[in-house]
């Protein structure tokens, strides 16, 4: 069946991953409409992927700083997950005066387990209580340092924030 102008479809939320059981009955619909299903994760459910990963076109994972409610061990369980069934590439959301470390840790962790994979660096946008992004020469820079401990690392805005969509 021809799925028209629309290709995709995205399974964000919140975190979808918290409803796995709806998932694996809406995913035979989605992929009986002929549509691509991308995930947007915060990777903390490795568990809950492995039943409706092979079914999964593409995978955004989220790859927060502790502060931020990260778990760094559990997004790398969730990438040895993801890689072996889908496309997959990792956000890391950047704030001013980021923490080099908890980047490069985690650049050299991911380079370990898929050393292929995307790493896209986002500088948050101001929204509520983030009143500045990063400077260009923070953003810079880090890059250039993760591309020492991965091969693509990537910058892309957050565009959901700039277009005026949140």
């Amino acid at each position: 069946q021809s799925a028209g102008l629309h290709r995709w479809v995205t399974l964000t939320g919140g975190e979808p991953l918290l409803y796995p059981k709806f998932l694996e009955a809406l995913i035979p619909h989605i992929q009986a409409a002929g549509l691509q299903i991308q995930l947007e994760t915060n990777g903390h459910f490795p568990e809950r992927l492995e039943s409706i990963g092979p079914n999964i076109d593409l995978i955004a994972m989220d790859i927060k700083e502790e502060c931020d409610g990260g778990q760094l061990e559990t997004s790398l369980r969730f990438l040895e997950v993801s890689k072996h069934n889908s496309r997959v590439y990792l956000k890391m959301v950047v704030r001013p005066s980021p923490d080099i470390a908890h980047f490069v840790q985690t650049a050299r962790s991911v380079s370990r387990i898929a050393p292929d994979i995307p790493l896209v660096l986002m500088p948050v946008s101001p929204f509520g209580p983030i009143h500045s992004p990063p400077t260009p020469q923070e953003i810079l820079h880090l890059q250039e340092r993760l591309l020492q401990e991965h091969r693509e690392v990537r910058v892309i805005p957050q565009t959901h924030k700039l277009t005026g969509q949140l």
